[in-house]
């Protein structure tokens, strides 16, 4: 798939460098590209899908044991760092090992289990040898290329949550966080744990949404609020999401109050929100307005965190807002609206 037909409706100043991918050993000179924004890299040509209420179809299955491509690192560095970080926290995760792609908007992935502490200690050593820039991005080539992953990673449901009256919840990440500190989330991530995969394959990434919402805002909501839009590379994390698209039946004052309060008895993972309403324009202001969502949206008292720098959008946030927009409003308005909000982007001094 070609990224300009995929996202030729968008504005340019919206996309990043497309990713661009090599098929291993292929010498017909053959290459796809991928849409990217802000670091996310569009995995199932989601933008071509995602339109009034058309969701791609991502289907989960839980693979047999994985022999990683770097296995000998694999099993040193996380021996390694259990002698060293012995006391650190350490939960078990799924981490996917193949994916496979069809048509626009379908994709399969094959998991398997591994633990945060295999995480980190590997992802670290895999990018000393490799370097950061060309370990990160070889790891989405061996994917796209069905090799599968070299080492093991987080596979996550990164969540877009909206209000009964029509508004999308912003949360700020802490500076203590691992993956994207001081960034403003969209609205919320959560890490796959081996409970959410069943052998069926279907809601799994909706289970994982449910549960993360039920942790961390206190909500219980069925898998019939919840819609799959997309699977991302975050290409920062070296991680491979779903945007998952949360309808919950509370109003956003509730929301907000229970967001703030949770914050205000734990801040290690937030620390602060915002409500955006869902609206074509107030989210074409936010796709393209500053790189720094605080200059666009009018954040209510409840950032706590002192003494940092102004902070910017999750590498992830932004597709996640554009693959609301698509699913809410179509094809045809979100282009319009995107187009309009441009040209008064460039009107403005």
């Amino acid at each position: 798939m070609n990224t300009h037909d995929e996202a030729d409706f968008l504005p340019p100043v919206l996309l990043s460098t497309p990713f661009t991918h090599v098929p291993a050993g292929d010498r017909t000179g053959s290459r796809s590209t991928k849409a990217v924004i802000d670091g996310a890299v569009d995995l199932c040509d989601s933008l071509l899908t995602c339109d009034l209420g058309r969701p791609p179809t991502v289907i989960v299955r839980q693979g047999g044991r994985v022999r990683w491509a770097a296995e000998t690192l694999t099993a040193r560095r996380h021996a390694e760092w259990r002698g060293r970080d012995a006391g650190e926290w350490s939960g078990p995760k799924v981490a996917v090992h193949r994916l496979r792609t069809g048509g626009p908007g379908q994709a399969e992935i094959e998991v398997a289990r591994t633990d945060w502490g295999q995480v980190q200690a590997v992802q670290a050593g895999f990018l000393a040898l490799h370097g950061d820039a060309h370990g990160r991005a070889s790891f989405l080539s061996a994917l796209l290329d069905g090799a599968g992953a070299p080492v093991p990673n987080i596979v996550a449901v990164h969540g877009v949550i909206e209000t009964e009256d029509g508004m999308i919840l912003l949360n700020r990440r802490s500076h203590l966080v691992k993956y994207h500190p001081l960034t403003w989330s969209c609205s919320f991530e959560e890490g796959m744990e081996p409970a959410d995969v069943d052998e069926a394959g279907s809601h799994t990434f909706e289970r994982a949404a449910a549960r993360g919402i039920a942790e961390e805002f206190g909500l219980d909501v069925g898998t019939d609020d919840l819609t799959v839009l997309g699977l991302l590379g975050d290409t920062g994390a070296m991680s491979v999401a779903a945007v998952v698209h949360c309808r919950i039946p509370v109003p956003a004052e509730r929301l907000y109050a229970q967001a703030t309060a949770g914050q205000a008895a734990d801040a290690w993972e937030h620390v602060g929100c915002a409500l955006l309403p869902l609206s074509p324009e107030a989210l074409a202001g936010a796709l393209l307005g500053s790189a720094r969502p605080e200059d666009d949206v009018s954040l209510k008292p409840s950032d706590t965190e002192q003494g940092h720098e102004p902070v910017s959008w999750h590498p992830t946030s932004r597709y996640r807002l554009l693959l609301t927009m698509l699913f809410r409003f179509g094809r045809a308005r979100t282009a319009a609206v995107l187009a309009r909000a441009a040209v008064l982007r460039q009107r403005i001094p």
